[in-house]
């Protein structure tokens, strides 16, 4: 009778601390209090609502008589104390709040269940190892006990790399690497919800973070992405071309332009130009002098510098107070950040960048009612060249001293570089027979019948032969018109890069693609991405188009380096295309680069100018690089100091302005900073000594209790 009393009461703590508590813990959690649905992290997985009721009901199971049983069900409990050992060290942050919440609100008692939890089962497993010793099968029952214990780590790394395999498939699929590849949507949505629920937590320690997992979805993003930064960019396409998500992709061509206080206004300006004979080309420094015309303080000046084909600047200053301070040539992104916190704070900073690949962009501020203040820039050039500032014509010449060096054809490992006077020079190319394909959107919200009465419209209005018409979702889901009732729709989006790739891949000798999107949104479509050299393979056809309604073409830049054109047209744009050497070339007036090889170093030709030539053609292939790659481009900025895409020269006022601007740097440079709208950085590494402290609290306790009575 008395065992029988024992068994219940047994029965009834077992079923409270393994069962009853953890479930109530789990659904206090999910109330709701706090952010995002819960009060602790995201623990909705069924995985945590399953493994309280197995892992209770087996310690609720007396050991049978049976040894084989036996060990099968202290397996199961090893196994189970896995999972409560995992709570108890991701609660271990929140017992001083649990402290806090049992004086205030009695809620912070669930802070302790994790603990109780462990005592418990580690105790039972202690005196249950023990016992299987005692019978002789101590190593068999240690081979258990290490097995149970790593058996949910090891599923746990198991998904990982399905899922890591999986998600740099689909990284190969948007970029059109591999458009035969199959992606398992349900896997690929569950990492992205882990991804996107991470992305505002920079530490394993917002514990009170109720969209992530503690502990667990550190780890899962370090083994997802191998501990590399994943830019935000690639999981809005995975959204919009898997699962028809489009609100986050961003198709704009251009930004806008910069703007800035009309009341002030460029007052003068300064040229002088020298000859540096050592790297055989002109220097000349402009200096500007700018005025706030009104009564105003507070006051920005923003312009835009248009540069011709063969300068680079290469120093910049601005003139605070009394000293005239050079500017910092820094990373692109922690200029911009710094830049405008010290907007924020009304101090003194300047900023010279890029806009886009021909035009600066420069910024200056403050001005006070009625301030004249100067800056001024350095430009290296290669002779008589134009530039404009804002709507200022400004005339660069050379000196007296001739350059020596003919610039028209440089040559360097992977590339050589043409000017645009030589392209001029050059034979036209034979006329290719241009092939008209219609790209049908596919997507699940489409009008697809109409799009391709859309299309036919515009081929019988043309009298085109050579035309193709593919329906496009996910994949190519048919080629031509005759097969598209057959056609298995789905609900993914509109990946119109993934069909130009293959355009430009498979097109046949003696003809050149013109590519027409058919859709009422391309905004809403995977645009052109990761194109390398596809996108120089076919000159003459330097862009592709949108089939607007009205039946009209709205141009899009392909071949980098071509006229950009906010006009629509009724036919495509004919190029004017060159030949040098069997290549062809697009004859704009602007110099123009030939990849003969793939461009992953900078190496310094130790000749300014053909340096900048190097570093601009690197940058035109900025989507194609990884990071390590743009790095290189970053570095090579640093090294010839010369303004690239991806820097910016920046004055800032103050020491810690400057200590910032090198904190944020380092951060970019290191793929360790977190970005909203850009990269996407892993949480931060969870505190080793912490880890340590518990792995050897726990042994040390398991010890202790290994020498208890049964």
């Amino acid at each position: 009778m008395e065992s029988r009393k024992v068994k219940i009461q047994y029965w009834v703590c077992t079923f409270l601390v393994l069962i009853a508590l953890p479930y109530l813990g789990l659904a206090v959690n999910n109330i709701g209090m706090f952010n995002n649905g819960s009060i602790v992290g995201n623990f909705s997985h069924p995985i945590f609502w399953l493994m309280p009721l197995i892992n209770g009901l087996a310690f609720m199971v007396i050991p049978p008589q049976s040894l084989v049983l036996r060990k099968i069900l202290f397996y199961i409990k090893c196994v189970g104390c896995t999972f409560i050992l995992y709570f108890f060290v991701s609660f271990i942050p929140l017992m001083p709040i649990g402290f806090i919440g049992i004086i205030v609100y009695g809620l912070g008692l669930f802070a302790f269940i994790p603990t109780l939890a462990s005592l418990w089962e580690v105790c039972y497993i202690a005196r249950e190892a023990k016992s299987l010793f005692g019978t002789g099968h101590k190593r068999s029952s240690i081979a258990l006990l290490i097995a149970g214990l790593f058996t949910l780590p090891l599923l746990f790394v198991g998904k990982i790399g399905l899922d890591r395999e999986n998600f740099n498939t689909a990284i190969r699929y948007i970029s059109g690497e591999e458009m035969e590849a199959t992606v398992h949507k349900e896997r690929l949505a569950g990492s992205l919800d882990i991804i996107e629920n991470a992305i505002s937590t920079k530490s394993w320690r917002d514990i009170l973070d109720g969209s992530t997992t503690p502990i667990l979805s550190y780890l899962y993003l370090q083994g997802l992405t191998d501990g590399k930064n994943i830019d935000r960019s690639i999981i809005d396409k995975m959204q919009a071309l898997f699962f028809g998500d489009e609100e986050g992709l961003d198709n704009k061509e251009e930004s806008s332009l910069p703007v800035g206080d009309l009341s002030v206004k460029l007052k003068h300006v300064d040229v002088s130009t020298i000859y540096d004979e050592k790297q055989d080309i002109y220097r000349s420094w402009i200096d500007l002098t700018l005025e706030n015309s009104s009564m105003d303080s507070q006051r920005e000046y923003a312009t835009t510098i248009s540069m011709p084909d063969n300068a680079y600047v290469s120093d910049y200053y601005l003139v605070v107070g009394e000293e005239k301070k050079k500017g910092i040539l820094a990373d692109e992104r922690a200029a911009t950040s710094v830049y405008q916190s010290i907007v924020s704070r009304s101090l003194d900073p300047g900023i010279l960048k890029y806009f886009n690949d021909e035009t600066l962009e420069l910024r200056v501020f403050p001005f006070s009612n009625e301030e004249i203040r100067q800056t001024g820039f350095e430009v290296i050039h290669t002779g008589a060249a134009t530039l404009a500032i804002g709507d200022y014509q400004l005339e660069l010449k050379g000196t007296s001293e001739p350059i020596k060096e003919d610039y028209s054809v440089i040559k360097t490992e992977g590339l050589t570089i043409l000017s645009g006077d030589y392209i001029k020079t050059l034979p036209q190319v034979d006329s290719l027979v241009p092939r008209y394909y219609f790209l049908i959107d596919g997507s699940k919200d489409s009008d697809r019948n109409t799009l391709v009465q859309r299309a036919e419209s515009y081929i019988e209005e043309q009298g085109l032969q050579e035309t193709e018409v593919w329906v496009v979702e996910e994949g190519i889901l048919s080629k031509g018109i005759e097969n598209i009732a057959v056609a298995q729709f789905g609900d993914g989006g509109y990946n119109f890069n993934g069909a130009l790739q293959q355009i430009l891949r498979e097109e046949k000798a003696g003809y050149y693609p013109v590519v027409i999107a058919v859709t009422s949104d391309f905004s809403k479509a995977l645009g052109p991405y990761q194109l390398g050299g596809l996108a120089q393979k076919y000159p003459q056809s330097s862009y592709y188009y949108e089939l607007n309604e009205d039946l009209s073409l709205r141009p899009h830049v392909l071949y980098k380096g071509a006229r950009v054109y906010t006009e629509t047209t009724r036919t495509p744009l004919l190029a004017d295309v060159r030949s040098y050497e069997g290549q062809a070339v697009l004859n704009t007036g602007r110099k123009q680069f030939i990849y003969t090889s793939p461009l992953k170093t900078f190496q310094s030709t130790q000749n300014t100018y053909k340096d900048g030539c190097l570093l601009e053609a690197m940058s035109h292939h900025e989507e194609s690089l990884s990071q390590e790659e743009l790095l290189q481009v970053v570095k090579g900025s640093f090294t010839t100091r010369l303004l690239t895409q991806q820097t910016a020269f920046i004055v800032v006022e103050t020491n810690e302005q400057e200590e910032e601007l090198i904190r944020l740097q380092e951060e970019y440079l290191s793929g360790k900073k977190h970005l909203e709208g850009g990269a996407f950085s892993t949480m931060a590494e969870p505190s080793l000594v912490l880890c340590a402290m518990v792995l050897l609290a726990s042994l040390g306790y398991f010890r202790k209790h290994s020498r208890c009575s049964r």
